[in-house]
């Protein structure tokens, strides 16, 4: 959704499709320098980069589990943390940047 500051209205910014039936997007973020946000669309195992206005959406990556969050550094290489127990960078191409254990629930 996008909040208007002025006026306060709430709009959609943009939609992702979930014919998945699991939970949906955890997150958004972060902003790229020039506008555009990284979306890792967790129930569809993509990230994609949008226009700031929604417009425009690029899938950058694919093959994941369940992507959950985005990092850039100070290159905007992109860094993307999977619940299947990886951490990806997309420099352009997706690669394993490091192995986490997956998280066990506890009671």
């Amino acid at each position: 959704m996008s909040i208007d500051y002025e006026s306060h209205a709430v709009t959609p910014w943009r939609t992702f499709p979930n014919p998945s039936g699991r939970a949906g997007i955890d997150g958004i973020g972060p902003e790229l320098s020039n506008g555009d946000i990284v979306v890792p669309d967790s129930p569809n195992g993509v990230v994609w980069r949008v226009s700031g206005d929604g417009k425009t959406a690029t899938q950058i990556a694919s093959g994941m589990v369940r992507p959950v969050g985005a990092a850039i550094d100070a290159a905007e290489r992109i860094y993307v943390a999977d619940e299947g127990g990886a951490v990806w960078v997309l420099d352009p191409a997706r690669r394993r940047f490091a192995t986490l254990p997956t998280p066990m629930m506890c009671s």
